[in-house]
């Protein structure tokens, strides 16, 4: 099923914004997010935190969602449905509502998904990152260099390889290229050394 439901606008961001505002329960999560963050991966998320602690709270897995879609995606990537836009919109989120998901997904630096869960499978530091992400080759001689970087949302860190960004969840060790349109921004983010300065030779 993949994504199901997304917040385009501004009346349904504001509900996600006021959903995140306090705890939210694993337990009564699915039902609170469904029509709002319907996602397959996020709603598995959910669910085995549910099974380790009904009660924890389940915030910093939405951000990790959220995170995927503002910083990782580009906002084009997105189609709206036609009845929920009577009115042609060049793009698909009304206006202010990509930077405002934006922000939600940046407020849950330092969380650890493990107690919320109960375990990830790939050990949340970078050599973890690393390690799943040289598992993609069969063969360790092909492993292309790479650089490594810790993100500010909980278990996910970005790899700089080969031309490409990718991002590491340790949740699920689901390894993603991110979108080439957003590419530069997320080098600049993660690995500023590797952007070239302005009027520098490239």
């Amino acid at each position: 099923m993949g994504t199901w439901a997304t917040p385009f606008t501004d009346e349904n961001v504001s509900r996600l914004e006021a959903l995140m505002t306090q705890p939210l329960a694993a337990k009564r999560a699915a039902d609170a997010l469904y029509h709002l963050v319907g996602d397959d991966t996020l709603f598995d998320a959910i669910g085995s935190a549910v099974e380790h602690d009904p009660d924890g709270d389940v915030r910093s897995l939405v951000a990790m969602t959220l995170d995927e879609w503002t910083n990782w995606m580009h906002p084009d990537s997105f189609v709206r449905d036609a009845r929920d836009s009577p009115s042609a919109h060049a793009r698909p989120f009304d206006d202010g509502c990509w930077e405002r998901l934006k922000a939600i997904a940046g407020g849950y630096e330092g969380v650890a998904l493990g107690p919320i869960v109960g375990a990830t499978l790939v050990p949340d530091t970078v050599e973890g990152a690393r390690s799943a992400f040289s598992a993609l080759w069969a063969d360790e001689r092909d492993v292309p260099e790479q650089e490594v970087a810790k993100t500010k949302v909980p278990g996910v860190y970005a790899v700089r390889a080969g031309g490409e960004i990718l991002r590491v969840e340790i949740l699920y060790g689901v390894i993603a290229a991110a979108d080439p349109r957003v590419g530069h921004d997320l080098t600049a983010t993660y690995f500023p050394t590797a952007v070239p300065s302005p009027g520098s030779p490239r």
